[in-house]
C-alpha cells in the first residue's frame, strides 16, 4: 500500500501541467550558442526601456508590462486544480487497492486461524493500511477546503465521497468477519470535509477582498459560481444525503412539494444560498463607482449569472428551491438599466428651456440659449469620455443600451436644436451647437466596443 501510494504520487506529479511546464522550461537546447557580449548589452538596454515603459504604462492605466512571470504565477488556478482533482484520484485509488489487500489477507487468513480469531487478525493486519487511506483522504480533503475558501474548483473531495461510497458494499465483504469500522470512520471523516468545504465556499464569497475591474466587466466571483454550482450538480446524489443531516438544509428542503427530487431540492437550497452571497458581495463592490457605472456592473454580472444559469440547466434547479428566480434575475436586469439610463438626467437638463421662446429673442433669450448649448457640450464630452470605458460583453445587452440611450436622449436634444435653428441667437452658432443628434447618435453608437 506504501509503495503504491508513492506510485501514485509520483504519476501525478509528472503528468500534472506544472511539471510539465517546468520541464520544458529547463530543457537544454545543445545546438544553442553562446550569448555573445553585444547581445548581452542590447538585451540589458532593452529591459531597461521595458522596466520604464511598464512604469509609465502603470501609472496612466494601471496595466504592467513586468518581466516574464514563473510557471507558478502564471498558471495559478490550473495547476492548484490539477494537483487537486490528482490528490482525490490517488486517494480513490488507494480505496481501491485497500479493497484488494483486504480480499487477498481474508483469503489466506481463512485457512490459518480459527474462525473466532478472523476478526481481531483482520483489523491488526490492516490497521496500517487504513491508516495510510485516512491520510490521504484527510489531504485530499484538506486541499479542496484550501480551493473552497479562496471560492476555488473543491468538488474533488465530493468525488472522493462518491467513490469512497460505491466501494462500501465491497469493503464490507472483504473485512468480514470484521466490522469495516475504520474505513466508515474515513467516510464520516470525508462527509464532514465536504460539508465544511461547502459553506468556507459561501465564507470566501462573503469575504473576497479582490477589486472590481475599472471597466465594470462580469467579475470572477460570477464566473467561479457558476462553474462551482454546475461541478456540485454532477454529485448531487451524494450532495443531497449529506446536505439532509444538516438541520437548516433539511428544514428548507421539507418546504417544497415531495415530488421533487429531495437531492436535487437540497442543492437548490445550497445554489440559492451561494448566489443570495454573491448578490451581495457583488453590490458592496459596485460601490466602488460612480452611478452609471455602478449600474453597468451590477447589470453584466446579473444577466451574466441568468443567461449561465439557463444554458447549464441549473436554473431549473435553482427553481426548485426559489420557483421565482427567473422573474426575479429578469426584474433585476430592468432595474439596472433603469439606474444606468438615470445617469442622463444631468445632461438632459441642459436641453429643457424654462420657458418658451418668444418670436423675437431677448438678449437673455439667446444667452440662455449659449449656457444651454455650452453646458450640454460640457457635460457630453465628460459623460462619453467616461463612457467609452465601459464595458459591457454581452452583445445583444450591449446594443439593448444603445437603443436606450438613443432614445434618452436623442429627442430632447434634436427639438433644442430645432428650436435654436428657428430663432437665430448667435452669429457662430457653430461655436455652440458642437454636435448635431446625427453625430451624437454615431458617438452613442461606439459605446461599450472599445472595453468590450
Amino acid at each position: 500500500m506504501q509503495a503504491f501510494r508513492d506510485y501514485l504520487r509520483s504519476r501525478s506529479m509528472a503528468a500534472s501541467p506544472l511539471m510539465r511546464a517546468k520541464n520544458m522550461l529547463h530543457r537544454s537546447d545543445s545546438t544553442s550558442k553562446k550569448t555573445s557580449k553585444i547581445q548581452k548589452v542590447l538585451e540589458k538596454r532593452a529591459n531597461k526601456i521595458m522596466m520604464k515603459a511598464s512604469q509609465t504604462l502603470e501609472q496612466s492605466t494601471g496595466l504592467a508590462i513586468g518581466p516574464r512571470r514563473s510557471v507558478v504565477e502564471t498558471y495559478p488556478e490550473e495547476s492548484g486544480e490539477a494537483g487537486d482533482e490528482a490528490e482525490a484520484e490517488a486517494a480513490g485509488a488507494l480505496a481501491c487497492a485497500l479493497v484488494k489487500v483486504a480480499r487477498h489477507e481474508q483469503r489466506h487468513a481463512l485457512g490459518l486461524v480459527p474462525l473466532p480469531r478472523l476478526p481481531a487478525l483482520l483489523q491488526l493486519l490492516l490497521r496500517d493500511c487504513c491508516g495510510l487511506l485516512a491520510a490521504d483522504v484527510e489531504r485530499a480533503c484538506t486541499r479542496s477546503r484550501r480551493a473552497a475558501a479562496r471560492c476555488g474548483p473543491s468538488a474533488g473531495c465530493w468525488a472522493l465521497l462518491a467513490r469512497l461510497q460505491r466501494l462500501l458494499p465491497d469493503v464490507e465483504r472483504a473485512f468480514a468477519p470484521a466490522p469495516p469500522a475504520p474505513y466508515t470512520a474515513v467516510l464520516h471523516a470525508c462527509t464532514q470535509h465536504c460539508l465544511r468545504a461547502l459553506e468556507e465556499w459561501v465564507e470566501g464569497v462573503r469575504a473576497d477582498g479582490a477589486a472590481a475591474a475599472v471597466d465594470g466587466t462580469v467579475h470572477q466571483l460570477a464566473a467561479a459560481a457558476l462553474a462551482h454550482c454546475h461541478a456540485l450538480a454532477l454529485h448531487a446524489h451524494v450532495i443531497g444525503p449529506a446536505l439532509a443531516t444538516e438541520p437548516q438544509y433539511a428544514r428548507a428542503a421539507a418546504q417544497a412539494p415531495a415530488a421533487h427530487d429531495r437531492n436535487a431540492v437540497l442543492l437548490a437550497v445550497y445554489m440559492r444560498k451561494v448566489l443570495a452571497q454573491l448578490n451581495f458581495t457583488l453590490r458592496n463592490k459596485s460601490e466602488q463607482y460612480p452611478d452609471a457605472l455602478k449600474a453597468i456592473f451590477l447589470l453584466n454580472n446579473t444577466h451574466y449569472l441568468l443567461q449561465g444559469l439557463q444554458r447549464s440547466g441549473l436554473l431549473d434547479v435553482l427553481s426548485l428551491a426559489e420557483p421565482d428566480c427567473e422573474a426575479n434575475y429578469r426584474n433585476l436586469i430592468n432595474e439596472h438599466k433603469n439606474a444606468y439610463l438615470q445617469s442622463w438626467n444631468k445632461l438632459l437638463a441642459h436641453t429643457v428651456l424654462e420657458e418658451p421662446l418668444p418670436p423675437k429673442l431677448r438678449d437673455r433669450d439667446r444667452q440662455m440659449l449659449k449656457d444651454k448649448f455650452t453646458a450640454f457640450n460640457r457635460e457630453w464630452e465628460e459623460l462619453s469620455r467616461l463612457q467609452r470605458g465601459y464595458s459591457v460583453p454581452d452583445a445583444e445587452v450591449r446594443e439593448q443600451l444603445k437603443r436606450a440611450n438613443k432614445r434618452a436622449l436623442l429627442p430632447p436634444y434634436a427639438a433644442l436644436c430645432e428650436r435654436a435653428a428657428a430663432a437665430p441667437f448667435s452669429k457662430n452658432p457653430d461655436k455652440y451647437i458642437k454636435y448635431t443628434p446625427v453625430q451624437i447618435a454615431a458617438q452613442l453608437d461606439g459605446y461599450f466596443d472599445e472595453a468590450a
